[in-house]
């Protein structure tokens, strides 16, 4: 009797907590809101990068006292740590670009993921032409006020060696 009564108690656990790990079921209509809405927030995220605007790159975020950016120097989770990457940001290039492909966004009830490659196009102050590419992955939260940055994580791809 024990014995059946802790399988029936296992058994009951376990689905009740497979059901609390289950994201909300998304309707398509809302899933392609979202995804659009995302796809418009990351042109926003590229406009605030490209005009080096610290202002508007903010309020991308969902928590402007809680950064987290990942970028190959290193870690930011502060306003003064983005501040300063900004004020280097502005002082590495006179013009900014960047390309975004092979965008893949996937929605999961209020949060969301986009992962994507770019190339970065600059022009230094003295007039060199800057040209990197790499990878990039946001995490988005869905607040009262729409989709929200909570974090982004970019790697730039090694140069390529010359032959030996």
């Amino acid at each position: 009797m024990a014995m059946v009564f802790r399988s029936a108690l296992i058994v009951g656990l376990l689905a009740s907590a497979a059901a609390c790990n289950q994201a909300p079921a998304a309707t398509e209509t809302d899933t392609a809101a979202s995804v659009k809405a995302i796809e418009s927030l990351l042109d926003a995220y590229r406009q605030a990068v490209i005009g080096m605007d610290l202002d508007r790159f903010v309020t991308l975020w969902d928590d402007r006292e809680r950064i987290s950016l990942v970028s190959p120097v290193g870690r930011i989770s502060s306003m003064a740590e983005l501040e300063a990457f900004f004020n280097q940001m502005r002082a590495s290039y006179a013009k900014l670009d960047f390309e975004r492909r092979n965008t893949a966004i996937r929605v999961d009830g209020d949060a969301a993921r986009a992962a994507y490659d770019f190339v970065l196009n600059g022009v230094a102050p003295n007039g060199a032409r800057i040209q990197f590419a790499g990878w990039e992955t946001q995490v988005y939260r869905r607040t009262a006020e729409g989709w929200r940055i909570t974090h982004v994580h970019y790697s730039v791809a090694p140069a390529a060696s010359p032959p030996k």
